[in-house]
């Protein structure tokens, strides 16, 4: 019988290739894939669950004492209570959607939407963005964008911004007016209609309200609500950054597959900029999405001399970008087979893995060059530990081929070919 992992949603017949491991919400123990780990949400994630729950009663209890004691009253206070909870999910949807359909109509160019945290349940793409309902919906969400002009209009940010807490109140405004007009119904089954749109509206205008008001949340209270956001925007301005706004712009091009636009900004943006490095590693890096490993190669091979200044530094704002230049080069080097650049590949990995120890990229790139070159127990470790963190799908995808590699040689069969199915479902999932 096949099992399915919890975190990725991987199936497989090799009963091996998964395992029993404790995460979610409660802590308790799910199946996970050897690709992955189980989802350990945040306290943030969990207090958010606690102070939710509480929510509907502060609300809701007062509501019953308006309706009475009966027992007709109680199921409609229960009916009302549930439909606010049942709905969460959808009044974040209707936030982001309406931030992601005002930023469409400014001129902004989406590049990712998500409804909650934790493993994606759903995922698909709309207007080239990347979209996903994730497994605790009812824990926010973002939608992210940019502008492809050269000026920031605060006009523009504030449709954008006022957009998704509008969507919740016109949301909640059709909702209670279903609600009153089931009201007028004589039949019991109309008022437990009326009360479960009058909990989902409820929900839609705290939402509204509470994204408004000015103040921080998230994991470690630094994310501004909207109202804050939009304080902000119109308080005095500090002068805008240049390589922040083109470091926008590529990151959501390469989002959004645009892989060839994204080259061109980064190579533009990349001349006399104090990220210099930074812009060449995310070129390196769509020019291998777009056009293969070896071509970035050659494209890279072509300017080494004229980078290898700015390498040999390796301090400061300089030395902070160059790992990823490196991870980069040595990657596409190792996955297109380069031989005749082991002389790069082992000093670059090394000194990347060195740089920024915690980077998933990093491990993976570091533990694909040790199962090539043989050193199976370290590359193994690597790898593993990589697999299960990177967030990239195509990453994650690509450390399977070494995995698998590696596990083959140390007489494997079983989990190298789960690798391999593991590698296929990914990538036509991504």
């Amino acid at each position: 019988m096949s099992q399915k992992c919890a975190t990725c949603g991987f199936r497989s017949d090799i009963d091996t290739f998964f395992r029993r491991e404790k995460g979610g919400l409660l802590g308790l123990r799910e199946t996970v894939c050897e690709g992955c780990s189980a989802y350990r949400p945040s306290s943030y994630e969990r207090r958010l669950a606690f102070r939710l729950a509480l929510a509907q009663l502060w609300w809701g209890f007062p509501a019953y004492l308006i309706f009475g004691y009966g027992v007709e009253e109680g199921l409609l206070f229960l009916t009302m209570i549930g439909a606010s909870l049942i709905s969460m999910p959808f009044r974040i949807i209707v936030h982001e959607a309406g931030h992601a359909f005002a930023a469409k109509a400014v001129g902004r160019e989406v590049y990712e939407v998500s409804v909650g945290r934790g493993p994606a349940v759903f995922a698909w793409r709309l207007w080239g963005a990347p979209v996903e309902i994730r497994r605790y919906a009812f824990a926010g969400g973002l939608m992210r964008y940019f502008d492809l002009r050269d000026r920031p209009s605060r006009w523009r940010d504030a449709v954008i911004l006022i957009a998704g807490p509008a969507a919740n109140a016109l949301g909640a405004g059709l909702l209670f007016g279903a609600s009153f007009l089931l009201s007028e119904a004589p039949t019991q089954a109309a008022r437990v209609g009326m009360a479960a749109l009058a909990g989902a509206g409820v929900s839609q205008a705290f939402t509204a309200i509470f994204n408004l008001i000015p103040r921080r949340f998230g994991d470690d209270e630094t994310v501004p609500s909207d109202g804050m956001q939009l304080l902000r925007l119109f308080a005095r301005r500090a002068p805008v950054d240049p390589d922040a706004l083109a470091w926008l712009k590529v990151h959501g091009l390469s989002k959004s597959n645009r892989h060839e636009e994204a080259v061109v900004i980064a190579l533009e943006s990349a001349v006399d900029s104090k990220n210099a490095l930074l812009f060449l590693s995310q070129a390196f890096h769509n020019i291998s999405r777009s056009r293969g490993d070896q071509a970035a190669l050659d494209w890279y091979l072509q300017r080494a001399d004229d980078i290898a200044p700015g390498q040999a530094s390796g301090r400061g704002q300089v030395g902070a970008q160059l790992p990823w230049l490196q991870a980069n080069v040595a990657w596409s080097a190792i996955k297109a087979g380069a031989g005749a650049l082991n002389g790069i590949i082992e000093p670059f990995t090394r000194a990347a893995l060195e740089a920024i120890p915690d980077a998933p990229e990093m491990k993976g790139t570091r533990g694909a060059w040790l199962v090539v070159s043989g050193q199976f127990d370290e590359g193994l470790a690597l790898l593993t530990d990589a697999v299960r963190t990177v967030a990239d799908r195509i990453d994650k995808a690509d450390f399977c081929i070494f995995l698998a590699q590696g596990w083959r040689a140390r007489g494997e069969e079983a989990r190298a070919t789960g690798f391999e199915q593991l590698r296929r479902y990914l990538l036509a999932t991504a």
